[in-house]
């Protein structure tokens, strides 16, 4: 699959939001991307690094935040991450939460 238009996907432009993912741990540890959506000039992206869950958002204002322990390798559970939009305007206020 080459990708789709933006107008397919979800819409998380300044709006509150949560991702759950099943995943399972390989021997080698986590690292990489879960799930993407965007391109050159703005999207996100739930993924591993470093064996940590991490977030990153991309629009106007480049933000993230990384969850403060890394999983083992062999895990295989639910990651979640919250977003909660306090408004105010283009990539403005909010606060985010990893599990």
């Amino acid at each position: 699959m080459k990708g789709m238009s933006e107008n397919v996907f979800i819409n998380v432009k300044n709006r509150s939001l949560t991702i759950t993912a099943d995943v399972e741990i390989p021997a080698r540890g986590a690292k990489g991307v879960v799930l993407a959506q965007g391109g050159r000039f703005g999207g996100w992206s739930l993924y591993f690094k470093d064996g940590k869950p991490m977030y990153t958002y991309n629009f106007l204002v480049c933000s993230g935040s990384q969850s403060p322990r890394a999983v083992r390798s062999g895990w295989q559970g639910d990651v979640r991450f919250a977003f909660a939009y306090d408004g105010g305007g283009l990539s403005k206020a909010a606060w985010a939460r990893s599990t």
